[in-house]
């Protein structure tokens, strides 16, 4: 018998999976449905993926990370590091332009833009700043 090499990915698995089985319920009690077979077979396939993932030798990632070299870190890091600059510059941007918009115009859609993209760019930082306390203590 295999063992669980990733939990995380055997969890995924079993919620994929039962959402899956919900939508073929509701296939089931409710009537033919294109949206609930489209979605039921992708989360089909989906919990399959994390099944075979949870019981692989070794993860994708520390594969990758065992054949990449000092500069190639480097380079992803940099990547990575430009990639959350520029949608960071991106939404502030878009955010500004709804607001100008908002004064302009008096459409509420403008300040629920606005505000939406400011929770994104709180929500960003967030993210950022407990991924680096993490990356701090474990490595």
């Amino acid at each position: 018998m295999k063992t669980i090499k990733s939990t995380r990915h055997f969890f995924a698995g079993m919620i994929t999976t039962a959402l899956a089985i919900t939508c073929f319920l509701v296939i089931l009690f409710k009537g033919y449905e294109a949206r609930f077979l489209t979605t039921g077979l992708f989360l089909l396939t989906w919990s399959v993926t994390n099944y075979f993932l949870a019981f692989s030798k070794t993860t994708i990632s520390k594969d990758i990370l065992g054949k990449m070299d000092e500069r190639d870190k480097y380079i992803t890091m940099k990547s990575g590091k430009m990639s959350i600059q520029i949608l960071n510059y991106l939404i502030c941007a878009v955010c500004l332009l709804s607001i100008i918009l908002y004064g302009l115009l008096h459409l509420s859609i403008f300040i629920t833009v606005s505000a939406t993209l400011s929770g994104v760019l709180i929500a960003l930082f967030i993210i950022t700043l407990c991924v680096n306390i993490y990356y701090e203590k474990h490595e």
